[in-house]
């Protein structure tokens, strides 16, 4: 018979179901933290091995919340897969199944379970090979079998005393100590690791190991502020490509460009302004450098008096025509 996996509900801690898988043949260890529950489950199956479902003595078993303890062990025997099952206390069962088919149950299932052990007095577990935690009591069943299981750990414990004092003792035990010995060379010296030895070659290993975590460690340290990094320029992307944004560009966009226009336009209004009063500052030079040669020749008035009358005429359209550019180039001035 070999166990395979365990399944606990309303088993002491185990308030809910709990199950122990993954069995394989030959050593299991089972591994956990103190208090988690490990002897509970070697309990739980001793309880199924030796716990009849009808009986009453169950307080042990049950959770202090209270409950109806129900363990399912499976295993494999004669080379077929079995699940034992059993439950006490309220709907209280025993059932053998062998695959999806029901093979025993009740007393039936009860007889089954029981050849699969021998009993105390015929040589089945005793305390020295079936180990609970704790202190090993002989006062848990009647009188008959408390002394069986006495004179069985006894016998068992005169031949374990034996095999030892047999080992221990002699060319055995010289020899076990060389071989040991032996081991311990390859691995160190008085001074420590066995330079080029396994134990050497084996803390080397570590600390190449450890270097090449630590530059891993420092290498996705910068992988992941690099991603960060892409993820932020991915967001302002995003932000710049949303719809909302775009059109509140294109419309600050729009309104530059109408000012750009605005300005541009009045750049050349200025330029027009300044080009006429270039002008008007040429006729005016012009009319005084005619009433210049008024003055000198008098004896032109007469003659020239209607073209006088007319250059006055230009001059005082050249000086509105100035005053004028000069209050557009004012105008333009300002709007700038």
């Amino acid at each position: 018979m070999r166990l395979r996996a365990l399944t606990l509900t309303d088993v002491r801690q185990f308030t809910r179901t709990v199950r122990v898988g993954g069995m394989a043949d030959g050593l299991n260890v089972l591994s956990a933290p103190n208090e988690s529950g490990k002897s509970t489950l070697f309990e739980a199956i001793r309880a199924l091995f030796f716990i009849p479902h009808t009986s009453r003595k169950i307080a042990p078993l049950r959770p202090d919340v209270g409950g109806n303890p129900e363990i399912a062990l499976e295993i494999d025997h004669d080379g077929a897969a079995y699940r034992l099952v059993k439950r006490w206390g309220k709907g209280a069962l025993a059932e053998v199944w062998q695959g999806p088919r029901l093979i025993a149950k009740s007393d039936a299932a009860e007889a089954w379970i029981n050849a699969l052990t021998l009993p105390a007095d015929e040589g089945g577990p005793a305390g020295l090979l079936w180990v609970r935690q704790g202190p090993a009591d002989f006062d848990q069943g009647s009188a008959s079998e408390n002394k069986t299981a006495q004179a069985i750990r006894r016998d068992l414990m005169s031949s374990v005393t034996s095999e030892i004092e047999v080992m221990t003792g002699g060319r055995r035990m010289d020899r076990a100590l060389m071989l040991a010995q032996e081991e311990l060379a390859h691995l160190v010296t008085t001074r420590g690791a066995k330079a080029g030895g396994p134990l050497d070659l084996a803390k080397r290993e570590v600390e190449a190991l450890e270097t090449r975590v630590t530059a891993l460690d420092e290498q996705s340290r910068a992988l992941r502020e690099q991603l960060d990094r892409r993820r932020a320029q991915r967001k302002a992307l995003a932000d710049l490509l949303a719809p909302d944004e775009e059109a509140a560009r294109q419309h600050r966009l729009s309104r530059t460009q109408a000012a750009f226009d605005a300005a541009r336009d009045h750049a050349q209004a200025l330029e027009t302004a300044e080009a006429r009063l270039s002008l008007a500052v040429l006729a005016l030079t012009e009319a005084r450098r005619r009433q210049t040669a008024r003055q000198q020749a008098e004896e032109a008035v007469t003659a020239l008096g209607a073209r006088m009358a007319e250059a006055e005429d230009q001059q005082r359209q050249s000086r509105a025509a100035a005053e004028a550019a000069r209050a557009e180039l004012a105008t333009a001035a300002r709007q700038l």
